[in-house]
């Protein structure tokens, strides 16, 4: 970090103070004061709250592992029907929590160690975060804007939420490689160095999963478009797609076992999308190539046809998977529980529910645009500008779409904002540093968030309507001390609300019928028509068909599907106390809010 310059190429300031500390010196802080504001918030839950599903399930495939299962071997039989569930996720995250599992196991009891490292490895990956934020924001602005960068990381509300304490899945890393990539591609137009990172960390982020499968594919494009306009740019392209598409084909080969090779999914790393960004990447090598120098229309023929072969052996591969990621979900489950997941909904379904987040969120991308065109119009023939551009329009619109995406445009937010406030001259008698600090005071996400707030609660107030109501607290549902107390009785397979089955696994011997997990298909639409069914008869048949032992509900979790909420269905039924003849309650007080049954014999005795 100390080799940033003091101002970005052509631009000069005035020494500022914060810039005669060392940058590194800087985000050491931030990491410290972020680690340390973000335990203090969770420190007495942490024990007690593993986190989401996916920290869940996450949890229980490190065990799996750390226990003697082969590194190519993500099947579980502890959810689902009797095939198990085998997971879609990356086995390279496993490496550095089941790392710090072992460290720590060597001084603490397992159940510590795992606490420690749950805790430990979210607030590790704030270093690459905001050291990736910083570099990119001193590229352009020099420290003062690196400075300011790590800044607007540390208040980045909605990208911190995926490296709180607890937070062990795969999000954090794929936000990390994939906005990482996009702001060292824009880098790779002034310094060609770097462009083989941009590639590597674009495709580390699609072997670890698919969530920022569309801003990689838009990245590799759009320096492929660049390189056809700009033949100077044609190298870096070439860089960027190979180092892309050699990435995918190393974690192929590590990260999926030999038995597996030809097994095509649509959710996960395999050989369709090896080969289609093989032959893509062929085709810009091609294109950049000497020999078709001064050919431009040879050059796009190159890559046109590299493009439609591509997607052909793509298509070849598994027609299926043109329709996307979640091609093969079951329709049922599709309609009733995968439309419903909330990272899936879209910014102005997040307002209905919390339109403070959803307002800060709308503030944040608004206001980082805007520094973004700004610093493009400053410096039009800057292809690296137009490309940040371009990528954070589409992060945004994205986010916007899916708020699964939000972390991602967020981080890419924080460059544009530190360096525009880093450029801000005296103004009106004013010092270009307060002015500075008064940007960022004024435009970090802690404080629209406030202002946001200030906003709705104005608008409430002069509309003479009462605020929405706060979502309840689900998370008494997923509480450790409740669902350990299933671990008492016999070993059996739970069903119930979908989200408690991660719990129920990682806390308790059980199996779970149903979790959060579209390739559990069969036992998803088994789960679905068990708490849709209006015919108690039907309901019974169900549960003795999947070889259910018990069934479990949380109040709390409310109607969990789209077609439970009718007074006749299942989920419904039980809600409000109609327990049916073929289940008997198991008073276990420690369980509060979580109600157990049993499953009688079939004979009725």
């Amino acid at each position: 970090m100390t080799a940033i310059n003091d101002a970005a190429p052509g631009l000069r300031m005035r020494p500022h103070w914060l810039t005669q500390v060392p940058v590194a010196a800087w985000l050491g802080l931030a990491v410290l004061l972020t680690a340390a504001r973000e335990l203090h918030a969770r420190w007495s839950t942490l024990p007690d709250l593993l986190g989401d599903t996916d920290d869940a399930v996450r949890l229980v495939q490190v065990r799996e592992w750390l226990a003697g299962k082969s590194w190519f071997d993500l099947h579980t039989d502890r959810f689902g029907l009797a095939d198990g569930l085998f997971s879609h996720w990356s086995r390279l995250v496993d490496v550095g929590i089941g790392g710090l599992i072992r460290l720590f196991g060597w001084f603490l009891p397992v159940e510590q160690a795992e606490l420690a490292a749950r805790t430990v490895w979210p607030l590790l990956l704030l270093i690459p975060l905001f050291g990736l934020v910083a570099r990119a924001a001193g590229w352009r602005g020099g420290r003062l804007a690196a400075v300011l960068a790590i800044a607007f990381a540390a208040t980045s509300l909605a990208a911190l939420a995926q490296f709180r304490p607890g937070r062990i899945d795969h999000h954090s890393v794929m936000v990390i490689s994939v906005a990482g990539a996009i702001l060292v591609a824009a880098r790779a137009y002034t310094d060609r160095r770097v462009a083989p990172l941009a590639g590597v960390l674009a495709g580390f982020g699609l072997a670890i999963g698919y969530e920022g499968l569309s801003l990689v594919v838009a990245l590799m494009a759009l320096v492929t478009l660049i390189a056809l306009f700009e033949r100077g740019s044609a190298r870096i392209a070439a860089s960027i797609t190979a180092a892309c598409a050699i990435t995918l084909a190393l974690a192929f080969l590590v990260g999926v076992g030999p038995t597996r090779w030809f097994d095509i999914a649509c959710d996960a790393l395999a050989l369709n999308v090896v080969l289609a960004a093989g032959v893509g990447a062929a085709s810009v090598q091609v294109m950049a190539s000497d020999r078709l120098a001064g050919r431009a229309l040879a050059r796009w023929l190159v890559v046109g046809a590299g493009g439609l072969a591509a997607l052909a052996v793509y298509a070849m591969a598994q027609p299926v998977c043109l329709a996307g990621p979640f091609a093969m979900v079951d329709p049922l489950v599709r309609a009733n529980w995968l439309t419903q997941v909330a990272e899936t909904q879209s910014l102005l379904q997040l307002a209905q529910t919390t339109p403070r987040d959803a307002l800060t969120a709308a503030l944040t991308l608004t206001s980082a645009l805007v520094a973004q065109a700004w610093l493009w119009r400053a410096a039009p023939r800057d292809t690296g500008a137009l490309l940040g551009l371009a990528m954070l329009a589409l992060a945004a619109l994205l986010g916007a779409w899916q708020i699964k995406l939000l972390p991602y445009a967020t981080v890419l937010s924080c460059v544009p904002l530190a360096v525009f406030a880093a450029r801000l001259p005296a103004l009106a008698g004013i010092s270009a540093a307060t002015l500075r600090f008064c940007f960022v005071v004024l435009f970090n996400q802690v404080m629209l968030a406030q202002v946001a707030g200030a906003v709705l609660g104005l608008d409430s107030l002069l509309r003479s309507r009462p605020e929405i109501a706060a979502p309840a607290d689900t998370s008494v549902c997923f509480d450790r001390k409740a669902v350990t107390a299933l671990a008492q009785l016999p070993a059996g397979l739970v069903a119930g609300p979908i989200d408690i089955g991660p719990f129920i696994v990682a806390f308790t011997p059980h199996r779970a019928l149903a979790a959060p997990y579209h390739r559990l298909n069969a036992a998803l639409h088994a789960q679905i028509a068990i708490w849709t069914s209006s015919d108690m008869a039907e309901a019974e048949r169900l549960l003795r068909g999947v070889g259910a032992t018990y069934l479990v509900e949380c109040p709390p979790l409310g109607p969990s599907l789209e077609k439970a909420q009718g007074s006749g269905q299942f989920e419904a039924r039980l809600a409000r106390g109609d327990i049916p003849a073929f289940l008997e309650r198991i008073p276990l007080p420690a369980a509060e809010p979580i109600k157990v049954f049993r499953l009688r014999p079939a004979n009725g005795s």
